[in-house]
């Protein structure tokens, strides 16, 4: 009988073996998965929160980014929709310095993994403040933030005359144009 059980991987051959792939791959326990496009309402509100967040936060030492690597403390890997970094800023590096904010567009797929793993994973990153998990369907994002050192839910903001805000990067996006 032929034996199906496959080495895992350390995040540091990870990050190394990830480097040389065409795709992106997020790394979760030992577990490498493929990152896979989404629907053109995920495009469309995950470019939008960017937009704005790059509008707002340009002339500040703080940068957004699309898609770029978080390495998570607790030893998993992320890809968030879109982060804001307010680390030093190398234009050659793969991951983030110090991320403050993340966000995840939520897609069916991924919204248990958004709500439960990603949290741990964002919450062992200490410079993270802030995790948006915005739906992709509706204009509606849940606000995480650092509560005595935890990433915990603090609100539900609902509607298109509603808007969401990250007051220690000093930005505030309107929900009507993330959705509208």
């Amino acid at each position: 009988m032929a034996n199906t059980a496959q080495k895992l991987m350390t995040q540091a051959e990870f990050l190394e073996w990830e480097e040389r792939q065409p795709e992106r791959h997020e790394y979760d326990r030992g577990v490498i998965r493929a990152m896979t496009g989404g629907t053109l309402a995920h495009d469309r509100v995950r470019l939008n929160i960017a937009s704005s967040l790059h509008r707002q936060l340009g002339g500040k030492p703080c940068r957004a980014h699309l898609n770029v690597r978080v390495v998570c403390p607790n030893g998993n890997v992320r890809y968030p929709d879109v982060a804001v970094d307010c680390g030093p800023y190398d234009p050659k590096a793969l991951a983030l310095s110090a991320p403050a904010l993340v966000v995840e567009v939520l897609s069916p797929s991924t919204q248990a993994t958004d709500y439960i793993v990603k949290v741990e994973d964002y919450g062992s990153v200490e410079t993270i403040q802030t995790y948006w998990l915005a739906s992709a369907d509706e204009p509606r994002i849940d606000v995480i933030e650092r509560v005595g050192g935890r990433l915990k839910l603090i609100a539900t903001i609902e509607g298109l005359d509603a808007g969401v805000s990250a007051p220690d990067l000093g930005v505030a996006l309107a929900f009507a144009e993330i959705y509208g």
